[in-house]
């Protein structure tokens, strides 16, 4: 009994621990302060995890509703790209080279994922 509610005390703390920030959410606002140089480097070097976390946000961002229209257009023009980050059986290495690719739209991705945070209900922060 005593240990069923050491485990749930547990895993109440590491949702309140989530819910003030994640290792995502911090690593997103530093990459978003970073120039394009830096920023392609830190993609092309970031852990399989990062990528895939990245990825399934974007997943969501492209299902969200509520997106203001000028955003929509923005990432209308990256559909095909989006649609290849998102696909189950595109390899993390291709999902990388997309991600890291100079002039790509990584900027455009990192001013909307936060903008979609409070649609969703805080997408990021708890991750």
């Amino acid at each position: 009994m005593a240990k069923r509610r050491a485990q749930r005390k547990s895993k109440t703390r590491r949702r309140r621990a989530n819910k003030h920030g994640s290792k995502f959410s911090t690593t997103l606002l530093r990459l978003k302060k970073l120039k394009a140089p830096q920023r392609h480097e830190a993609m092309k070097i970031a852990n399989d995890k990062f990528i895939r976390d990245f990825t399934t946000h974007i997943k969501k961002l492209r299902q969200a509703k509520g997106i203001r229209p000028s955003l929509q257009k923005k990432l209308k023009r990256h559909s095909k790209a989006l649609r290849m980050l998102t696909n189950k059986k595109t390899s993390i290495k291709m999902k990388r080279n997309i991600l890291s690719q100079r002039g790509g739209f990584l900027p455009l991705l990192l001013a909307a994922l936060p903008a979609i945070g409070s649609i969703v209900g805080g997408i990021i922060s708890r991750t």
